[in-house]
């Protein structure tokens, strides 16, 4: 694979240069190519420049993947400006904090998400949230106090102005601001940068072969970087198709592999379970899917023989990263065995650097159990506006810092040892936290 383009918009650009009506989205019988993605997207950046927003301006976005996410993402980009992704599930607390600590300036939201209304929600909020000018909805009729998503995506493009805006981006400003769970307290916005994600999605593409061939199953939420990184960037980065599903069900999931023919499914061990067990499988061809890919933890050797026998020929991989690390940093190697992916959880990709280390930073042997820290071009640039924090969480580095990053992230949850030795990962006696050794 060739380098990639340095920005999100340089690499959307890449994709509509050498294949403008590749299909990039399949969402509701429909196939949106590149050319119309990016056009699309065209349309809202200019809505967003005519209503003020800019560079480094904060715009949020509350909604189930789709079409118009993944426009709305592609245009706070090509602004300048950072994405800060919201679960739909979230109310008042999450709502509150992360719009005004991210000091969001506008917000995109569906106007109905499993029958809750946010119109009206958001309208009692508007006193608590008093960075956020506008609020665009998706879906539904007029919302007083909101303006309508239909609206904003018809802007006539404006060439100058949108050169201008691109004329500002750096590989190194923040692109996303994605809000961390929160376990061990309030939930920091981890600081995702063009950089940062480029090189996740492009370790992924390496590791796993991926090509402008794959169809990629779109069911985990943009707003984690299991469908922000792995699934839609790992996607852009080589040309493939991504195959939206808003919401996960056993039965549409199967509906969607077979219909559009997906190569890969990313999902949690979960959903794979559900899957599985879904009657609708056993008439559905599932001959197109080569890889199956299990994120979070190393996946249990029922479960990877029972992947294996109903996906016949499948490749099965474990997948690990963070929301610091801007998506995957640990993934099984090619040619890993059932058995092996039952006990491992993979390797360190790309050139990301890695160590297990014990309670006072000492880097531990092979097969002693630690906390993993990562460093590399895949580390976020920090916490947002958390200076004290970022610090906190950041280890003395490895060596020398190479270039692409001084920082060290103290992952608590992730992190692996040297390049070529194996991490495995368990729970902790004392801590919430899993431990992570790295073997052979």
């Amino acid at each position: 694979m060739t380098a990639p383009a340095s920005t999100i918009p340089a690499l959307l650009a890449d994709r509509v240069t050498t294949a403008p009506d590749s299909a990039f989205v399949h969402f509701g019988g429909e196939a949106l190519s590149y050319a119309e993605i990016d056009a699309r997207s065209d349309r809202v950046a200019t809505g967003w420049l005519r209503l003020g927003l800019g560079h480094g301006d904060r715009i949020a976005i509350a909604a189930a993947n789709s079409p118009d996410w993944i426009v709305a993402y592609l245009a706070a980009a090509k602004i300048g400006a950072v994405l800060v992704t919201l679960n739909v599930v979230y109310r008042e607390r999450e709502f509150t904090h992360m719009l005004t600590q991210s000091g969001a300036r506008a917000l995109v939201c569906d106007a109905e998400s499993n029958g809750f209304e946010f119109g009206p929600f958001l309208d009692g909020l508007r006193p608590d949230i008093p960075t956020v000018e506008h609020i665009v909805f998706l879906g539904g009729d007029e919302v007083p106090g909101g303006r309508r998503w239909a609206d904003l995506a018809a802007a006539e493009p404006d060439p100058e102005l949108l050169a201008r805006a691109a004329a500002m981006i750096r590989p190194a400003d923040p692109v996303v601001i994605l809000y961390t769970s929160g376990t061990t307290g309030t939930p920091k916005g981890a600081t995702l940068t063009h950089r940062s994600l480029i090189a996740s999605a492009a370790a992924q593409v390496e590791r796993f072969g991926q090509t402008a061939a794959d169809v990629i199953l779109g069911v985990m939420p943009f707003n984690h970087v299991g469908g922000l990184t792995c699934t839609l960037g790992s996607t852009l980065a080589t040309g493939g198709a991504v195959a939206l599903l808003p919401r996960f069900h056993p039965d549409l999931v199967v509906d969607a592999m077979a219909g559009t023919r997906v190569t890969m499914f990313v999902g949690v061990p979960t959903m794979y379970k559900m899957v599985l067990a879904a009657e609708s499988l056993a008439i559905a061809d599932m001959s197109s899917v080569r890889l199956c890919v299990v994120g979070g933890s190393n996946l249990e050797p029922a479960l990877a023989a029972q992947v294996a026998a109903t996906f016949e020929g499948v490749r099965i991989a474990n997948l690990y990263g963070m929301s610091e690390t801007s998506g995957a940093c640990v993934i099984s190697p090619p040619g890993d065995s059932l058995e092996t992916v039952g006990r491992s959880i993979g390797t360190m990709t790309g050139d990301f650097e890695g160590r297990v280390v014990d309670d006072r930073n000492v880097p531990l042997p092979p097969g002693e159990a630690g906390e993993l820290q990562v460093r590399g071009a895949c580390v976020a640039a920090g916490y947002w506006q958390l200076p004290d924090e970022s610090a906190v969480r950041s280890a003395p580095t490895v060596g020398s810092p190479p270039a692409t990053s001084r920082r060290s992230p103290r992952t608590g949850t992730s992190s692996c040892s040297a390049a070529r030795r194996r991490c495995t990962c368990g729970a902790a006696s004392t801590s919430t936290r899993p431990r992570w050794r790295t073997c052979w």
